[in-house]
């Protein structure tokens, strides 16, 4: 996959590469320092004992850290989210509608400390996804915002086009090209 179509396909087409350092650096500075290749044939054994008195992991224990991929696509969704002030001028609509909104779940938004965050997927220019409210409303409540991005981002096996299961749709894509929505809102209510 070219890099461009990578990023496009994650929602961050439009994220400034300064934004995305920031984000990942924030990531990386939580993280444990460990030290990839193999110890035991590329240090000494004064080496290994520096290092690990240092606090580096000799070892990786994951080959993929799947808390930290959780953590990066975290960073990325509240960097692309949209404030409700800057959601309800893109939408043309004022504050307190924008309240009833995220209360009624018809617009999904998460808040960190006292700041409401709304992703911006959910808007298509100055109007909200076709139906996105309906299905925001048919999902659980509480759903954490990567596994709200997942849902609405990730192929999903039932959702696929001219009986070819080859054919699967994401579920905002599903709605985007305008197919049955009452299909997606039942698998929205199994979630």
């Amino acid at each position: 996959m070219q890099p461009l179509n990578y990023l496009t396909s994650r929602g961050l087409l439009d994220t400034a590469p300064a934004t995305l350092n920031k984000a990942l650096r924030a990531v990386l500075d939580g993280m444990e320092p460990i030290v990839y290749g193999d110890p035991d044939q590329e240090l000494t054994v004064g080496e290994r004992e520096a290092l690990e008195g240092s606090g580096f992991l000799l070892k990786p224990a994951l080959k993929s850290d799947p808390l930290a991929n959780t953590v990066i696509k975290y960073a990325a969704i509240r960097e692309r989210s949209l404030s409700s002030r800057a959601a309800g001028e893109r939408l043309g609509l004022s504050p307190s509608r924008i309240y009833q909104m995220t209360a009624d779940r018809s617009l999904y938004s998460f808040l960190v400390g006292r700041y409401r965050y709304i992703p911006d997927f959910q808007l298509d220019g100055k109007c909200l996804v076709a139906n996105i409210a309906a299905v925001n409303k048919s999902l659980r409540p509480g759903l954490h915002p990567v596994e709200f991005y997942n849902w609405y981002h990730l192929p999903h096996t039932d959702l696929f086009l001219e009986n070819n299961i080859e054919r699967t749709r994401s579920p905002l894509d599903w709605l985007k090209s305008g197919q049955d929505v009452k299909r997606l809102i039942d698998l929205a209510r199994c979630r």
